[in-house]
């Protein structure tokens, strides 16, 4: 047998031995590794100051602040709140 031949025969027996176990090696994973992601966020908290939208940029006392969807089909209110003496609010839980 040439040097050639024995060389091919090597590779492709090294590649069905390959193609042979990495599948189960991936099937021997646990599946309790999936409960150590962290849980997606379900809520947030959006803060902020109102202003006037004039040159001296004032805060807005007692504004009351919507929070709509920006999706054209759907502009349903999300969140409300009013602002404070000086302006700042914040709205919590805000899907």
């Amino acid at each position: 047998m040439s040097f050639f031949l024995k060389s091919n025969v090597l590779f492709a027996f090294t590649g069905l031995a390959l193609v042979l176990t990495l599948p189960h090696g991936a099937l021997a994973q646990s599946k309790e590794n999936t409960s150590q992601t962290a849980p997606a966020a379900t809520s947030a908290t959006l803060t902020g100051t109102a202003v006037d939208g004039g040159t001296k940029a004032e805060a807005l006392p007692f504004a009351t602040v919507l929070l709509r969807r920006a999706e054209a089909t759907d502009t349903s209110l999300v969140a409300t709140g009013q602002t404070s003496l000086a302006g700042a609010f914040e709205l919590s839980k805000v899907p």
